[in-house]
């Protein structure tokens, strides 16, 4: 734990306990990586360097909105997964 977390959790008295990853709420399922999924299709790429490239070739040029925005969209989403006690939810939902 970093200082500022440790300082933190003085403050508070208390730590929770949360999972670094829900398997309800997979991120590959959200935002960007459809997008790359779809810009990569078809590609095969010799290295991990040349995939890199390819990604950093479809980032750069998108607006800072582009990923403020799907950031925004995982709040509610992380709130819907919650009301539904950790159910499953599609992308679409």
């Amino acid at each position: 734990m970093n200082r500022e977390a440790e300082e933190a959790v003085q403050r508070l008295q208390e730590a929770l306990l949360h999972l670094l990853y829900s398997p309800d709420l997979p991120p590959c399922n959200v935002h960007l990586f459809p997008k790359m999924g779809e810009h990569l299709k078809g590609h095969h790429f010799c290295s991990d360097d040349k995939v890199k490239a390819a990604i950093r070739t479809r980032c750069r040029p998108q607006p800072p909105e582009f990923f403020s925005d799907g950031f925004a969209r995982l709040v509610p989403r992380c709130h819907k997964c919650v009301e539904r006690n950790g159910d499953y939810m599609s992308k679409s939902e």
